[in-house]
Parts: structure tokens; C-alpha cells; sequence
């Protein structure tokens, strides 16, 4: 993680990334003052699941070496971003001097402010308070009075910068950099109106600049650079609210918001990727450009629809169709690999809930079976054509999971029933396994991959799916 302090007008907001280590420590500490300035109202923060430093219950994790450093030294030099922004804190409280607004940007769900902790989730409230109450009872009932921590949505496609990028970028653009940050035309901020310690006026006007990255858009022949502009922020009482819209918004509930990116452009991700590669693929658009395989998507969109929140303004149906659309972008060239990883976490965290809430109302859940037997099956290594395998497969649980997919299958080429319930309840819970009814769907399509493959398996569910 790397700091950045961020001037305005009138406001100084300090963000926190990722960088290497070394950079970190040195920087880290020299920034803390800046942290602890009554000047700066607004601590952002983009660190990935990792940098939260949770435990497999989504409480701080003590045996994190980060976490054991900042406890065992009294946070004097902090080495960890949770306990950095504690270490603020704590000064603030001496000093007699306002909270901050810890802001989380992170692309995780309700990665603020969130009062029944689910497992997984970034939770920074939750991480700082526990941090704050292992320092001093004291200093955690300072923070949960006087601090707040606004949830956020982001949504833009990002794919892994690759070496064609920086060749790109080199030759059409003339400029030399190392690691280009690549994204689509398309880009979203949510933010909940949520602030300490006031906020700017990111209802008129985002004003920070941006990082300038390579924006590909199915729109032009060739990639064009995104230009260094202000981005426009409107609150959601005025916002002509648009799916096109850049910049953000700011609302009383970014749930809504939360709810309709994560299930579907998430979890729509994930459930493409694996399929995907089943059926030969190694890029995104390349997959979305097979009509067997755009459909499974539309088709998981509108099983998904259902669980969905009104969205202010928003027609799910137009958002499913941009996804689609966005998906299918020609210039991003997203490796389906980068998709596929920590499957154990992306998947229960975007489909869980939406997969118990549609068994219970009696709705379809066969495109969610079928995504979930094609991952299984993934999780074997073994790829499409007899004696291939799987690269780049990454997932902190895959040692695991590749054996429970391999006894998931085990025999079915000879006649076994397919047994993937181990695998499902390790990742899910039991609670999925006993869902009337889905079990039964995933153990056909898993049979169905393994003897005919995964191509004859998707015709075969899309067809019922579209005669349903």
C-alpha cells in the first residue's frame, strides 16, 4: 500500500493503496502526520480483501504478522492500513481534535459501515473498531461515537495490464510506462451519504483528477486514451441517472446499487469464466461472440433479476443489456483466467443469497447449476480437450477444492452418480446443500459435462431454459 494525499480546494483527503512492502513501511510512517492533521477529513482506502487483515469469520486477524506488529509495537509505527488509520485515530483523540471519514473503495460488499457481520466481507468498521478495542476500550468507544465509515459501490472492468498493453501504449500513444492501468469507457461511483466530518461538494462536482489510463470502448475502430477531465458527481435528487453516467452518485442507501453490480456483473463474471473455458475459450469477448455462451448470460441475468432492490431510476432490464454489451468489448481482452480466480470467495458472496432467496419463491435456478457444476468441473484442472490442463488457476482454497471436484466426479464417466456436496457445502455451508431441489440441478449438469462435454451441455440447458 501506498499513500496519496489529494489536495483540493479546501480539502485534503488521504487514500491508501497497494505498493511493494519496503515502500510501504518508509512512506507509511511519514505520512501518519498527515493522517493525523485535523486538515484532512476524509481517509480513503483501496487495499484489496487482504489488506483488511480478517480471519475466515471477518474478525481481525491476531496471527496476521501486519496485525501482530502494530499490536505488539502500540501501533508506533504501523504496518498495516487498518492499523494506520487506528494509529490516526488515537492521535486524533489525544489531540482533543474531529474524527475522519474512513472511506473504503474497495470492490467488496457493504465495505463500510455494516451492523450484522457476515463472514468474508471487508468490513472496515469492523476491522478498525476491533483494532481500536485491543489498544484501549476507551479509544473504540471514541471511534464508534465520533467516526464513520460510508459504504461504496465501484463499477468499472479493469482487466490485469498484460505486455501487449504497454506495447500499446508505447507505440500508438508514445508513452513509455510500465504498468498502464486498463479499463473500459464505462465507469460508476456510489457513494453513501455518510460523513463525520462534512463532505465536498461531490454532489456538484468531483474535482480530484483521475489516474489517466487506456479506456477501450466497442464504440471506436481503435483504443482511445481516457483524458485527464473532472468527472461529474451528482447527489441521487438530482441525477439524471442514466446507466452511461460518469462519475458517481451520492445516496442515502448504496445497497440497491450494491445488490444489482454484484449479482450480476460479479457474479455474471465468474459464472462466465468457468463455462467459458469448458467450451475452449481464453478471452471474455471471445466467448461473448459465441451465441450459446452470450445467452447463458442473459439467461443468468434474468434468473438473478428477481433478488434484486429497485434501483432509483435504474431499468434492470436496460443494465442487463449494457452488461452484455460491456462483456463482449472487443478492445478490453480479459483473460477468462483472471475471472476464474477465488471462486471460493467471489461465488458464495454474490450468489448465495440470491440462489436461498429464489428456491424459497419457488423460482428457477438452473443457469446458477449449471455455472456452479461447469466450476466444479474446473476446479479438476483437467481442461476441455482429453489431456490438457488448466492454467493459472488461482484460489485460496484450491489444494481443496481440486480434491473435492475430483471425488465430485469420480466414476461418472462410467456410470456414478456425480457427488458434489462436499465441495458445494465447503464453499456455500450446508444450508445450500440441503436447498431443495438445486443439489439435483448441479448433479445433472455435472454428468451432462463430464460425458458430453461442456459445448453439448450448454445447448442442451439453454434449450430448456428457453422453452421454460
Amino acid at each position: 500500500m501506498s499513500p496519496a494525499l489529494v489536495h483540493t480546494d479546501t480539502w485534503n483527503i488521504f487514500s491508501v493503496r497497494r505498493s511493494p512492502a519496503s515502500l510501504f513501511v518508509l512512506v507509511l510512517v511519514l505520512r501518519l502526520s498527515q493522517l493525523s492533521d485535523v486538515e484532512t477529513r476524509i481517509v480513503s482506502l483501496t487495499v484489496t480483501e487482504k489488506g483488511y487483515c480478517q480471519d475466515v469469520n471477518g474478525d481481525l486477524d491476531r496471527t496476521n504478522a501486519l496485525v501482530k506488529s502494530d499490536l505488539d509495537g502500540d501501533l508506533a509505527k504501523p504496518s498495516s492500513a487498518i492499523g494506520m488509520i487506528v494509529a490516526a485515530l488515537r492521535q486524533r483523540k489525544n489531540n482533543g481534535t474531529p474524527s475522519f471519514t474512513v472511506l473504503s473503495c474497495d470492490n467488496l460488499p457493504e465495505n463500510g459501515d455494516k451492523n450484522l457481520l457476515r463472514a468474508s466481507l471487508a468490513l472496515i468498521k469492523h476491522v478498525v473498531l476491533q483494532m481500536a478495542g485491543y489498544v484501549s476500550p476507551e479509544l473504540r468507544e471514541w471511534v464508534e461515537a465520533n467516526t464513520t465509515f460510508p459504504n461504496t459501490m465501484v463499477d468499472r472492468i479493469t482487466p490485469m495490464t498484460e505486455a501487449e498493453h504497454i506495447e500499446l501504449v508505447a507505440r500508438d500513444y508514445m508513452v513509455n510506462d510500465a504498468w498502464p492501468v486498463i479499463a473500459e469507457d464505462f465507469s460508476q461511483w456510489v457513494i453513501e451519504d455518510n460523513f463525520c466530518n462534512g463532505m465536498p461538494a461531490w454532489d456538484k462536482v468531483w474535482n480530484v483528477v483521475h489516474l489517466l489510463c487506456v479506456a477501450f470502448s466497442p464504440a471506436y475502430p481503435t483504443a482511445s486514451p481516457s483524458k485527464l477531465t473532472v468527472d461529474w458527481l451528482r447527489s441521487d435528487r438530482s441525477i439524471d441517472r442514466s446507466i452511461d453516467q460518469v462519475g458517481g452518485l451520492v445516496v442515502k442507501d448504496v445497497k440497491p446499487y450494491e445488490f444489482m453490480k454484484l449479482r450480476l456483473l460479479n457474479g455474471g463474471h465468474s459464472c462466465l469464466s468457468y463455462i467459458s473455458v469448458l467450451c475452449g475459450y481464453s478471452y471474455v469477448d471471445d466467448a461473448m461472440a459465441d451465441p450459446q455462451i452470450s445467452g447463458f448470460i442473459s439467461a443468468l441475468f434474468q434468473e438473478i433479476a428477481p433478488t434484486l432492490l429497485p434501483v432509483p431510476g435504474v431499468d434492470t432490464k436496460t443494465y442487463q443489456a449494457k452488461l452484455v454489451e460491456r462483456f463482449g468489448n472487443p478492445y478490453i481482452k480479459d483473460k477468462l483466467t483472471r475471472l476464474a480466480e477465488d471462486g471460493s470467495k467471489k461465488m458464495p458472496n454474490t450468489l448465495k443469497e440470491a440462489v436461498i432467496e429464489l428456491r424459497e419463491k419457488g423460482l428457477s435456478t438452473k443457469v446458477i447449476a449449471m455455472a456452479n457444476a461447469a466450476w466444479i468441473r474446473y476446479m479438476t484442472g483437467k481442461g476441455p480437450i482429453w489431456g490438457d490442463v488448466i492454467q493459472g488457476i488461482k484460489d485460496p482454497l484450491a489444494a481443496e477444492l481440486q480434491d473435492l471436484a475430483e471425488e465430485a466426479i469420480n466414476g461418472v464417466d462410467t456410470g456414478a452418480e456425480p457427488k458434489p456436496e462436499k465441495y458445494i457445502e465447503l464453499v456455500f455451508g450446508q444450508e445450500i446443500v440441503e436447498l431443495e431441489g438445486f443439489m439435483e440441478e448441479i448433479k445433472d449438469c455435472l454428468k451432462s459435462i463430464v460425458n458430453k462435454g461442456a459445448p453439448v451441455t450448454l445447448e442442451e440447458v439453454m434449450a430448456s431454459v428457453t422453452a421454460a
